[in-house]
């Protein structure tokens, strides 16, 4: 239900606060008057407090709810918090129905681990983790979202995130790689505002330079054929006339039948002479 400031507010408040004491056992009731506090302050049409979620045992209502909190949250001071919401978020994603419900739920907490990211030691491997969670069930999620509203993909938080880190540590392959994927999805192709719309090829172009520019393009290594003079003056060259391999031989096995280390078939070791 939506909080308000009608007379009910206080009502509304002891049974939203009674329901969290019971989904959230052992959070200090201080902490749960922040939570129900906070998203009184920035309850919109986009983030309210749907408290009969708790009580619903229903997971797909129960995480979306959860994404609803962690849109209210501030990544920083409520950081303690958000790691409590993002254990019962997880807890949740397996019984889930609809996995668009997790990329949001993955889209949040993506937002909150990297902004966090020089405040706490492991919340840049968080950041990665979501964003590689997010990404991994992408494929389903473009199909639930294709189905559901009938036109191109949103943005992806994940793909674009890792992409920067990735970038930022100089893994431009992996960023070029990632870019690519979300391209060929379709990911960003269905935002309608020209600010947030992802151009993957231009993304692309730019790290190429950047990867350029730093030398670390990678190069196909070419080894040359072999020839005579790459040959051991203690070997012999062997064709296998099964598998057309050329084998180097010790010359001691010289006029022995043997097997080919390649294909396994037979094979007579030629004389040094026949050589």
């Amino acid at each position: 239900m939506m909080m308000d400031n009608t007379q009910g507010k206080g009502n509304s408040s002891k049974v939203t606060l009674s329901l969290l004491e019971h989904w959230l056992p052992g959070l200090p009731s201080e902490e749960l008057h922040c939570i129900i506090g906070l998203v009184n302050e920035s309850s919109n049409e986009l983030c309210s407090f749907d408290s009969g979620a708790i009580g619903s045992n229903d997971p797909d209502t129960e995480i979306r709810l959860i994404s609803n909190i962690l849109g209210a949250l501030n990544a920083k001071k409520d950081h303690s918090l958000i790691c409590i919401f993002a254990q019962k978020g997880e807890a949740l994603i397996p019984l889930c129905s609809r996995m668009t419900n997790c990329h949001f739920f993955y889209m949040h907490m993506i937002k909150h681990s990297y902004k966090v990211r020089d405040d706490f030691p492991d919340a840049l491997e968080s950041a990665i983790a979501y964003c590689k969670k997010q990404i991994d069930i992408s494929p389903i999620v473009a199909s639930e979202m294709k189905s559901e509203y009938g036109r191109g993909l949103p943005t992806h938080t994940g793909y674009k995130q890792l992409a920067i880190i990735y970038e930022k540590q100089g893994e431009y392959e992996l960023a070029i790689k990632l870019c690519e994927e979300a391209y060929i999805a379709g990911w960003g192709g269905g935002v309608t505002s020209p600010k947030s719309e992802d151009d993957w090829e231009k993304r692309i172009e730019r790290i190429k330079a950047k990867q350029n520019k730093s030398g670390k393009v990678k190069q196909q290594k070419i080894s040359a054929p072999k020839t005579p003079l790459d040959v051991p003056d203690d070997n012999v060259r062997v064709h296998c006339p099964n598998c057309k391999s050329i084998l180097n031989v010790p010359k001691k096995y010289c006029g022995q039948r043997g097997k080919c280390k390649r294909c396994g078939g037979t094979l007579t070791v030629p004389t040094a002479n026949n050589t």
